[in-house]
């Protein structure tokens, strides 16, 4: 950037100061020769070398600048002969026509670019190629506004010296309708340059012929394979033919049209998929295609695709994406590093995007960040997000096909006459969002997160599958267009499965009254959704939240509540006592229909545990692992919950019912994706319990050995040695003050001194 400000600064000295002619030489019959030089003042020659060695970093793009200059020309007399034809020929009766030859002449080491466009006089060659950046000045801008021309003209700007970069010497023959002499300017980019009449004469008819002597160390541009290669690159698809010479003959090197200057009615599909193999070098066709036109505010054509595959993870390497989009203006590709056309969440999306308007900086190496950029962005971002919902539309139109097909009605007419087109009807065929959700759900997500302007916009694009799906995907829009009348919000569920969500307590109820609950597999899928908080002015609610419920209570309801939660103290109370702070936030009576005693969920502004988990792992937490934070709800009407109630008010440190309520507090970790603290001591609770189920004590011991209980006298004595010295001692399950670790708290000891301290599970 600092030496992008210099070199603009060079551009502005060099047309302040301007040039010093000395004299030319004039013969009595008006001709000119060669004559005495004329020089650029010293501070300007100076800048000059500066400029030739700086401007550009990759040589190469100097026969994109003479090509650029080329077609420029070649349009602008094209638009002059539109009004006022003309028919110049050359000295030898020969038409010019519009198109571009390149010369390679390797005994002389020159390389030579001959256009047919509109040429230039001798004052302009003085004042076009004698002062460096004329088309970079506010005198030119304003010249294009007053002649209300959108196309650069045919003059030579700054990218005609990039020229020097790869020859020691320059001449420009150009021959221009308003004048009867073709003209040469030359140069050796030292500083001084002459302008003097072509000795051979009219060879040109019109146009310009630019030929360059070539550095000894620049050789290989004169390499017809080089040539080609860069003529591929940089001006594959400018609109006018360039010839170079095979063998005895002329073959045109751009031969790959651009479709996108073409109407889109007028493209073949099979012509999307060859420019899209040609683009990418992708062997296989793209998913999906648009191809639209821009008008009003700024003007472009772009062409983009949706592979059919993702080919990077962009949670993990941002770098290859950046040549996704090429940049071409007026059919001259500029660059595929310009990061900012699309967002890191389209960073799939391929294509190409050309402007008329789009402004570029003296190098065309780095794009000006401009009001034009910004809308092209923003526009080209809608365009995009419109293709995906366009693919998520006609499988709803393939869907409505083939009912109307079975109902024996026809569909409408598709209209052709656009100046935007898709990919081609897939009729008969797979619907594709699926495809493209399982390639791309992740960039959609990311997109939710990153991209607050077309939040709206992107939850549309959003897929899950539900409880009345089967397997299907479901958008929110299918979710709320078939909500039951007294539904008002969207209910959804955070999984590893939908195995696993479909069993846990937490959608029950919705289960039994038949409300429609979407499940959401994906690591970010809950904070995706915190995002987007709301569809169609319906609220977004996360089952495994405390305050879920699938009505809002009546007053009737709210005072049963408060009674009941008066009721039932003892029993929150002595619980949040007996698991402490640590395990549990708060004990509350849970409000939903279940079968199960205890429900752990969390509160609207925590995260759920599989969030916690994404944290942890992915480690992108701040100082420290994330800490989960549980409520516990209670079923008052499941029998276990009741009968903990009479024990604790009757005892508070009943074992018994200390035992059940660790066991039901671990149970109900497992069913909602919490973790088991203490595993050994929740295994030694459940079996003490199955103990006085069938009658056992507690505290029985194991059972002695039953070795002699079995008759094996046909087995013959082991004499190698006995295995009495691998008997394990026997560990006596109801003594569990051997293991201080696994030792059940007293009383004094259930109510746990700080937030830190673990809970017994």
């Amino acid at each position: 950037m600092a030496r992008h400000h210099i070199i603009q600064a060079m551009l502005i000295a060099l047309i302040v100061l301007g040039v010093a002619v000395t004299g030319v030489t004039v013969k009595d019959d008006g001709s000119v020769e060669k004559g005495r030089p004329i020089s650029f003042q010293a501070e300007v020659s100076k800048m000059l070398d500066i400029l030739i060695n700086s401007l550009y970093t990759n040589r190469a793009v100097f026969l994109r600048e003479l090509i650029s200059n080329g077609s420029d020309a070649l349009d602008k007399i094209r638009m002059l002969y539109l009004t006022a034809p003309k028919e110049p020929k050359n000295k030898d009766g020969e038409v010019p026509a519009l198109e571009m030859r390149v010369i390679i002449d390797n005994e002389r080491k020159s390389l030579t670019l001959r256009d047919g466009g509109i040429g230039m006089t001798k004052a302009e060659l003085e004042e076009h190629l004698g002062s460096l950046g004329t088309s970079g000045t506010k005198r030119f801008m304003e010249k294009l506004k007053e002649t209300k021309d959108d196309s650069l003209i045919g003059q030579f700007g700054v990218g005609f010296y990039s020229a020097f970069l790869v020859a020691d010497r320059v001449r420009v023959a150009s021959k221009s309708d308003d004048s009867d002499v073709q003209w040469v300017w030359e140069s050796a980019g030292d500083g001084q340059y002459y302008i003097y009449e072509d000795e051979r004469g009219n060879t040109l008819g019109r146009g310009t012929e630019i030929t360059l002597e070539m550095k000894p160390d620049a050789l290989e541009f004169l390499s017809t394979d080089n040539v080609r290669d860069i003529v591929h690159q940089y001006s594959e698809f400018v609109h006018f033919p360039i010839y170079m010479q095979k063998g005895e003959k002329w073959e045109v090197v751009n031969e790959n049209k651009p479709i996108w200057t073409r109407k889109p009615s007028e493209v073949k599909e099979e012509e999307y998929h060859k420019f899209y193999k040609s683009l990418t070098h992708d062997y296989r066709n793209p998913m999906y295609y648009s191809h639209f036109n821009v008008e009003g505010e700024v003007e472009f054509s772009s062409v983009l695709f949706i592979p059919q595959e993702a080919s990077q993870d962009i949670f993990v390497n941002n770098e290859d994406t950046r040549d996704n989009i090429k940049l071409y203006v007026r059919r001259i590709f500029i660059t595929d590093e310009f990061r900012q056309l699309l967002p890191r969440y389209l960073s799939f999306v391929r294509g190409i995007v050309d402007s008329n308007d789009l402004p570029l900086n003296v190098s065309r190496e780095v794009l000006q960040e401009s009001r034009i950029l910004r809308v092209i962005k923003k526009k080209l971002v809608r365009k995009a997000l419109s293709m995906i919902s366009e693919i998520a539309e006609k499988d709803a139109r393939l869907k409505e096909g083939l009912e109307k097909e079975k109902s024996g009605e026809d569909g409408e007419a598709k209209d052709e006459n656009t100046t935007e087109k898709k990919s081609d009807d897939d009729k008969g065929k797979e619907p594709l969002y699926p495809k493209f959700w399982a390639q791309f759900g992740k960039h959609i997500r990311l997109g939710i997160l990153e991209d607050a302007n077309n939040r709206g916009r992107l939850a549309k694009l959003l897929r899950y599958t539900s409880t009345k799906s089967n397997g299907t995907l479901v958008s929110l829009q299918e979710y709320t267009d078939r909500m039951k009348p007294e539904q008002k919000h969207i209910y959804f569920l955070t999984g590893d499965s939908v195995k696993k969500m479909r069993q846990s307590p937490h959608i029950e109820e919705a289960l039994e009254r038949d409300v429609e609950v979407l499940f959401m597999t994906d690591a970010i899928d809950e904070y995706v959704v915190s995002q987007v908080q709301d569809f169609g002015n319906k609220r977004l609610i996360n089952l495994a939240k405390d305050n879920a419920r699938l009505d809002e209570p009546t007053e009737r309801d709210k005072a049963i509540e408060k009674e009941r939660k008066k009721k039932y103290e003892p029993l929150t109370e002595r619980l949040l006592t007996l698991f402490g702070k640590s395990q549990v936030r708060k004990v509350i009576l849970t409000r939903r229909q279940s079968s199960e005693a205890f429900i752990l969920s969390t509160q609207e502004n925590d995260m759920t545990p599989r969030m916690v988990n994404v944290m942890n792992q992915q480690a992108i937490s701040s100082l420290h692992t994330m800490r989960y934070s549980r409520v516990l709800e209670l079923n008052h009407r499941h029998p276990l919950v009741r009968d903990l109630l009479t024990r604790f008010e009757a005892d508070a440190n009943d074992q018994t019912a200390i035992d059940v309520a660790w066991v039901l507090f671990g149970t109900a970790n497992l069913q909602a994706g919490f973790p088991v603290s203490n595993q050994a001591m929740y295994a030694k609770r459940v079996n003490r319990l199955l103990r006085g189920r069938v009658g056992l004590a507690a505290d029985d011991t194991i059972l002695p050995p039953d070795d002699d209980e079995y008759d094996i006298s046909d087995v013959k004595p082991d004499t190698t040695g006995t295995d009495e010295g691998l008997l394990l001692p026997v560990d006596n399950d109801g003594d569990e003050s051997s293991d201080k670790e696994d030792a059940e708290p007293t009383a004094a000891e259930t109510k746990p001194k700080t937030e830190d301290d673990a809970g017994d599970l």
